[in-house]
């Protein structure tokens, strides 16, 4: 029997996932294969609870860039802007409001767009190509370890697997260097989801904890404020953070720190009661040189019962992926060793581009440079449709249809 052939696989039905699925369709590339374990947001899902930094209107901006999600958007019930509508275009929202936009235009495209694309719940297990052939088999796999994977055939891969919460392990953790063993041992480290969520976060600490927040990000800052506004308050809350706050600032037609600034609710209550000081028993600490760093973290933290570590994000791992004769890839796993073009998203062995195999959202963000000269990762819903917008059209869907033609 022969195998299934699609012109495109894309894995993640997060919001990147969601663009690439759009943009795909809007340049008249079909039968593609949506590959995901819940088709629900994604990682977004787990951060109902958080303040957008983004203006609701670019969220409604996102669905009506795309002809495929603004015909969805306009005959779908319920409406996926609907929530939207009341609410003030140039402010903030709850992420829920956002996962739920996602969500439904997922089920829409499911529901209405099942002609051109299939949908697969279960993850993407082993990507293999090889230089001789314009093509890559991808192997699916679901839970169940007695079911045979099945494998299909396509001309292009976009993965938008997305990523998350650094976690202390994989660089650093200060309360496991500075305290001793047998403290280590008794503090409980607190999932970045937990500290983000009012709910969750109320039910994980008591009045008599000792809670510690490594980071001054956005994520850091929520953190803070989540603590700050229980109420049963921890005994006492200790901050640690490298670089002073820094605020996105509007400028004349761009924002400047437009994506590692504070914006929306964060930066309102960084300015009004974290900046003058007026949270209750906060203790702040700047770590400005490793040495200090070091005589600060020994000094506090033998005292800390649990602790929360909003130090960055990671991009998930990648499935297997074998690639045969590219570039003396060879046949092992070179998934760890891919890198991306923040420019086109195009994915790169050593400084080679790899044929078919693109990369796009918080994993592989778009580099943007602001007219200051800063570079920065571009990161959110708005501006992953905007990229992929401009590249799928130009590099991705052209790449398609040329190894189309030699099959």
């Amino acid at each position: 029997m022969a195998r299934a052939s699609y012109r495109s696989v894309v894995v993640g039905a997060g919001p990147a996932g969601l663009a690439a699925i759009a943009n795909l369709l809007d340049a008249g590339i079909h039968p593609i294969l949506w590959v995901d374990p819940a088709f629900a947001a994604g990682r977004l899902a787990r951060y109902q609870r958080v303040p957008s930094n983004t203006k609701v209107q670019l969220f409604v901006d996102f669905a009506m860039a795309s002809p495929t999600l603004a015909r969805l958007a306009a005959t779908m019930s319920p409406p996926p802007l609907g929530e939207f509508e009341s609410m003030d275009p140039q402010g903030t929202c709850l992420l829920k409001d956002t996962a739920r936009m996602v969500s439904q235009l997922t089920r829409g495209i499911q529901q209405h767009l099942a002609d051109k694309v299939d949908c697969y719940q279960g993850w993407v297990t082993r990507v293999h190509g090889s230089s001789k052939q314009p093509s890559w088999s991808v192997a699916l796999g679901v839970e169940a370890q007695d079911q045979e994977a099945t494998v299909v055939d396509t001309d292009n891969v976009i993965f938008a697997t997305g990523s998350h919460p650094i976690p202390s392990h994989s660089s650093w953790a200060p309360h496991q260097l500075y305290t001793r063993p047998e403290h280590a041992k008794m503090i409980e480290e607190l999932s970045l989801e937990t500290a983000l969520d009012p709910g969750a976060l109320q039910s994980a600490v008591t009045p008599s904890d000792v809670v510690a927040v490594v980071g001054g990000s956005h994520s850091g800052v929520l953190c803070l404020r989540n603590l700050a506004e229980l109420p049963n308050r921890p005994r006492k809350i200790l901050h640690y953070y490298r670089q002073e706050l820094k605020y996105a600032v509007y400028m004349d037609g761009w924002i400047l720190y437009d994506n590692t600034g504070l914006k929306g609710d964060a930066a309102v209550w960084a300015k009004q009661v974290l900046e003058p000081g007026l949270v209750p028993r906060l203790d702040s600490h700047h770590l400005k040189s490793p040495e200090s760093e070091a005589e600060i973290y020994k000094a506090t933290m033998p005292e800390v019962t649990k602790i929360i570590y909003a130090i960055g994000f990671q991009r998930n791992k990648l499935p297997e992926m074998v690639l045969e004769e590219f570039h003396g890839g060879g046949s092992k796993d070179h998934g760890e060793r891919v890198k991306h073009s923040p420019q086109s998203g195009k994915l790169v062995l050593g400084d080679k581009p790899i044929p078919g195999l693109w990369g796009y959202g918080i994993a592989f963000p778009e580099e943007t440079v602001d007219p200051l000269g800063n570079k920065e990762w571009a990161v959110g819903l708005w501006k992953f449709m905007r990229y992929m917008k401009k590249v799928i059209p130009e590099n991705v869907a052209p790449e398609i249809m040329s190894n189309s033609s030699k099959l």
